[in-house]
C-alpha cells in the first residue's frame, strides 16, 4: 500500500505537460519580465527529484513527462538575464534520504552536487567571491 500511495503521489506531482497556458508558467513569465525590466539576474533552480524511484514505481512515461517539462522550462527561461540551473537528474536515487515520499531531502553527496551546480552558475556574476572548493 505504501508503494501505491507513493506512486499516486508521483503521478499527482509530475504527470502533466507544462505549456504557455499553465498558471505557474504565467507567474514565472511575469517574474522573468519584471527582472528583465529592472536589470536583475534571475536564477531558477530545478530541484533534483528521485526519477530513478519514479521510474521503478510508475514507469518510463512519467520520467519522460518530468524530462519534457524540464526541457520546456530550460528552453523557455534560459535567456538574457535568466539562467536555469537544471538539477532534475543531478542526484542519484541512493542519495535521497526519504524514499517514502517525493522530496528534496538529500544525503550529503546529493546536497553537495546541488550546491556545486548552483555555484557554477553563479560564479560569473560573483567572480570575486567565487572559490573552487573540493
Amino acid at each position: 500500500q505504501k508503494k501505491i500511495d507513493l506512486a499516486c503521489h508521483f503521478i499527482k506531482a509530475y504527470a502533466f505537460n507544462l505549456n504557455e497556458s499553465n498558471s505557474r508558467i504565467k507567474d514565472f513569465d511575469e517574474i522573468s519580465r519584471w527582472c528583465r525590466e529592472n536589470k536583475i539576474n534571475l536564477y531558477l533552480n530545478l530541484m533534483a527529484e528521485n526519477y530513478q524511484f519514479a521510474d521503478s514505481l510508475v514507469g518510463k512515461d512519467l520520467v519522460f513527462l518530468m524530462r519534457q517539462n524540464r526541457d520546456f522550462l530550460v528552453k523557455r527561461y534560459t535567456r538574457d538575464n535568466c539562467k536555469v540551473v537544471d538539477n532534475l537528474e543531478a542526484v542519484e536515487g541512493k542519495d535521497f534520504i526519504d524514499v517514502e515520499w517525493t522530496t528534496e531531502h538529500y544525503r550529503y553527496k546529493g546536497r553537495m552536487r546541488i550546491a556545486k551546480n548552483l555555484a557554477t552558475q553563479l560564479k560569473d556574476q560573483f567572480k570575486n567571491a567565487y572559490k573552487e572548493v573540493y
